[in-house]
């Protein structure tokens, strides 16, 4: 049998962290990177969170789904911007993308160069500006705004291949729907690297 310690005061932690405790600070501290803001913004969603993915655009606000949609497709087509391009591999690529001063930071600029490379042709070029109109629609306007305003409905409507028989859809599934069918498509295009991206099929 094992000595027992002798002396006052509670006893020691049993070494299990407490889920309530912000631990940001502790795990710094041991050597662990703490999260800046913008690697909150570029974190990538696992493969869990994309098999869950629709379901969290329908449990967001209508402006937490649009930003959240639109973000999905445009790292997509970074993804695909990323496979035709040549870089050395020395990080030189991020440069590209990342930083106040990178030429291709924004979404429309990537937009315009996935056209320049021949990724996509005109009629997808049109579906990217309107999910990118979109969200930022929602991402800059100062007051409340929600997918029942008759120029998001109509704009949402716009990326059904088939309007009439999507009308009845709710228009934030509808665009949800079609962000994630683009970015699908998009991130299976970069991976196979040929030809032009076509219209992804839609439910």
């Amino acid at each position: 049998m094992g000595k027992r310690h002798k002396g006052r005061g509670s006893p020691k932690g049993t070494g299990q962290p407490d889920p309530t405790k912000d631990r940001s600070d502790h795990d710094a501290a041991r050597g662990k990177k703490k999260l800046t803001l913008q690697d909150l913004a570029g974190e990538l969603p696992s493969d869990d969170d994309l098999r869950n993915y629709t379901q969290y655009i329908i449990d967001e606000s209508d402006r937490g789904a649009a930003v959240m949609a639109a973000s999905l497709v445009e790292r997509a087509l970074e993804d695909a911007i990323r496979a035709y391009t040549v870089a050395p591999e020395d990080g030189t690529a991020d440069t590209w993308f990342q930083g106040a001063n990178a030429p291709f930071r924004t979404f429309a600029a990537k937009i315009a160069l996935g056209r320049a490379l021949g990724i996509y042709g005109e009629h997808m070029d049109a579906r990217l500006g309107i999910m990118k109109n979109v969200r930022n629609a929602f991402a800059h306007r100062m007051i409340p705004l929600d997918f029942t305003h008759p120029t998001l409905t109509e704009a949402s409507l716009k990326l059904s291949p088939d309007p009439e028989k999507h009308k009845a859809l709710p228009p934030k599934v509808l665009f949800a729907i079609a962000c994630i069918a683009l970015a699908k498509t998009l991130g299976e295009h970069a991976q196979a690297k040929g030809g032009k991206v076509t219209v992804p099929p839609f439910p």
